[in-house]
């Protein structure tokens, strides 16, 4: 047992979740990139493959295109990790259970961006950030009609742990 005084209580009890909060962030299960990765060479076609009607395609491929070049914006400032997706609240969005997803944790959220959240007592989502003028949501875009908005209120202790910006799927 901890006595305070009552004039400090908020403070104390809003440390205790700031802590809590924190420490569900750090014990997100993630893989994080190599901070100097190797070059991965993909083979680049300067034709394009139609999807419809089929179409002849060069034979020879271009230089190849370094994929952390592609899922790196600013290798200096960029921070990424790979999370497994475990459900459909994103399904509409294109992410599907059992998708890898790159994150960056140093980008600033956007309104409109795929974020992963961790709300107090709750845990970890993955949904669409939208900004209101009364509160924060977190929005699914899911063909699942138990995935409902979550109207985030003032008070209420939550954190954006990244912002989703690939989604990898094995096909």
């Amino acid at each position: 047992m901890l006595r305070v005084p009552e004039s400090a209580v908020p403070d104390v009890v809003s440390y205790l979740d700031q802590y809590r909060l924190q420490k569900l962030a750090d014990a997100v299960p993630f893989e994080a990139f190599a901070q100097t990765p190797p070059r991965i060479s993909l083979a680049e076609y300067t034709t394009r493959v139609a999807a419809g009607v089929p179409s002849y395609a060069d034979a020879e491929p271009e230089l190849g295109r370094d994929l952390n070049e592609m899922l790196i914006d600013d290798p200096q400032y960029d921070v990424l990790h790979t999370v497994e997706d475990e459900a459909d609240s994103m399904n509409l969005a294109g992410i599907d259970g059992g998708d890898r997803l790159v994150v960056n944790t140093r980008r600033e959220p956007r309104d409109g961006d795929i974020v992963i959240a961790i709300v107090l007592g709750e845990g970890y989502t993955i949904k669409r950030l939208k900004f209101g003028k009364d509160c924060t949501r977190l929005v699914p875009q899911s063909s699942n009609p138990r995935h409902q908005v979550r109207e985030l209120r003032e008070g209420e202790e939550w954190m954006v742990w990244g912002v989703v910006r690939w989604c990898i799927k094995k096909l």
